[in-house]
């Protein structure tokens, strides 16, 4: 099973996988949510909401989750098109084609089992995983043509690789009001316990490649490392208390402020920072090492002429005792603190019709890997008043497009919400869900 895990990797990249993910199905719908979040739904967003006018004395968050998946090249409708389809040779260089350089691949997957708000105050708990993956271009090639490729034809595998992590938030948060002369300011604060589960990084060697020689004959070399989070021998979990305890693999906080002016007419903005303080921390006694080397050999007859393979497996401190390893290591953990972002909205209430905008950018990255910058507008229209009907979009301004849209049903306190976004464009597409239910009072 060690030895599997290299070439899975290099092959299929995939990692464990987030701080406090935004599970708000409302807001996913909406597309923009950084002054209108709801309840225990400030605690993602902007606390200070908390604290503004019209915002309910009660809010119980029962399950929300939402997934988002997709790649660096194909969207939602290719997926649809090619999906359980036979791929004919002009479907297979359609496809190669839209890959520039390497294929990236993700899944995020967010859920917030429970959240709760009273008054000014508001509690939420929510988990999330997020993986990333990428395969060269030839090695792309090589999974739509197999042994139908060229005799002869190399194809490299630099560029591949694949990272993740996984973990827990425990949000608290508060919003205070403030009486102006010409409106109502309300400012607030989130401080976040974190709770990290895993953490990956693989890279495939630039040597790794393979090169077909006949109908079923090839030459295979595939190298590279990985590092990741070891639950072997004394890091083993025994259940969830070793996992929010002191024996977790990683801890950290975070620190987020708000702020939101509401004014006469309806309007309302606000910004908030997410992060402005904080830090996350892996436990480097909790990694695990493992550089491989294989080469696989098979002649035309279909027999196997050459396997072989050398491993190199270190872990805790003994990662310490090879210098590539403590490196790889190190590099790996420096740069494992969550993004630091700041957020501006906007909204206007007329009736039972919000109109909202926000804009966002990235101060610092992280691992959860958000744009550098990215605005958003949407609107929501609550039917007979049980029916909200929701649309918004998005951009990057990367080439990378975000249509959204959402319903759900309004029974007295009883929210049901359901939210789905298509990401198009150059770069990045994808599609994201998400279903919840709440209780607003």
């Amino acid at each position: 099973m060690r030895r599997s895990l290299l070439p899975l990797l290099l092959l299929a990249p995939s990692a464990l996988a987030a701080q406090l993910p935004n599970t708000s199905v409302r807001g996913l719908g909406l597309g923009a949510y950084t002054v209108v979040a709801r309840g225990y739904e400030a605690a993602a967003w902007n606390p200070a909401v908390l604290g503004a006018p019209g915002n309910p004395g009660l809010t119980i968050g029962l399950p929300q989750a939402s997934m988002e998946f997709g790649s660096s090249a194909w969207g939602l409708g290719d997926f649809e098109k090619y999906a359980d389809k036979f791929l004919t040779p002009a479907d297979k260089s359609y496809l190669l084609g839209k890959v520039n350089g390497t294929l990236g691949l993700r899944e995020i997957v967010g859920a917030a089992p429970f959240g709760l708000s009273i008054s000014h105050f508001a509690l939420s708990i929510a988990s999330a995983a997020q993986v990333q993956g990428q395969l060269s271009k030839d090695a792309v090639a090589l999974a739509l043509n197999g042994n139908a490729s060229n005799p002869s034809q190399l194809f490299s595998g630099a560029g591949t690789g694949g990272s993740g992590w996984a973990a827990t938030t425990l949000a608290l948060s508060a919003g205070w009001p403030i009486r102006l002369a010409v409106g109502r300011l309300s400012v607030g604060g989130t401080f976040k316990k974190v709770w990290g589960f895993g953490l990956g990084y693989g890279v495939a060697d630039t040597s790794t490649r393979f090169q077909v020689v006949s109908a079923t004959g090839f030459n295979a070399h595939a190298a590279g490392e990985t590092i990741y989070t070891d639950f072997s021998g004394t890091n083993k979990v025994n259940g969830v208390g070793d996992l929010l305890g002191s024996n977790a693999p990683g801890t950290g906080y975070g620190v987020d402020l708000g702020g939101v002016l509401q004014l006469p007419g309806g309007l309302r903005v606000g910004a908030s920072l997410i992060n402005v303080l904080g830090s996350m921390t892996w436990k480097a006694s909790h990694m695990r090492y493992d550089r491989a080397t294989y080469q696989v050999q098979q002649s035309g007859s279909g027999g196997t002429v050459n396997d072989t393979h050398s491993d190199s497996i270190l872990t805790g401190a003994a990662i310490t005792t090879d210098p590539r390893a403590m490196k790889f290591r190190d590099s790996v953990l420096a740069n494992s603190n969550f993004a630091r972002l700041a957020r501006g909205g906007a909204s206007l209430k007329i009736g039972r019709l919000l109109v909202a905008a926000d804009a966002q950018i990235r101060l610092s990255d992280g691992i959860d890997h958000p744009p550098a910058q990215a605005v958003s507008a949407g609107a929501e229209y609550v039917v007979f008043g049980i029916l909200p009907l929701r649309a918004g979009m998005g951009t990057d301004f990367a080439n990378q497009f975000t249509f959204s849209g959402g319903t759900g049903l309004y029974l007295g306190p009883v929210h049901i919400d359901l939210g789905l976004a298509d990401i198009t464009g150059s770069k990045n597409p994808g599609v994201r869900v998400g279903a919840g239910l709440g209780l607003i009072f």
